[in-house]
């Protein structure tokens, strides 16, 4: 089952616990190996400075180059490669 989505302001500013348990991070961390995402993860897709948007890891190559993602807001499925210039934010705990 998937979590109720929050708006990116929500999640952005959260120090609070999610639902697994996990610590947020107040601030993201870029992910610059993306094969290192988890599918079902909710992340914020960003270029350069300005927030694109947030989503949930569909799935992705065993290298990392290639990620689908499910975009908040029924906004639909896209396709990104590492080369793109999109920058992945997560509130893992490193």
């Amino acid at each position: 089952m998937r979590a109720v989505v929050k708006t990116s302001t929500d999640w952005k500013l959260s120090t609070a616990s999610n639902s697994t348990g996990c610590q947020r991070h107040p601030r993201p961390l870029m992910m610059r190996q993306w094969k290192h995402l988890w599918p079902g993860e909710l992340v914020e897709l960003r270029r350069g400075n300005s927030v694109l948007g947030t989503a949930y890891v569909d799935d992705l190559t065993e290298d990392g180059s290639t990620i689908w993602v499910q975009l908040t807001n029924g906004l639909g499925r896209v396709l990104l490669h590492h080369e793109d210039g999109i920058n992945i934010y997560t509130h893992r705990t490193p």
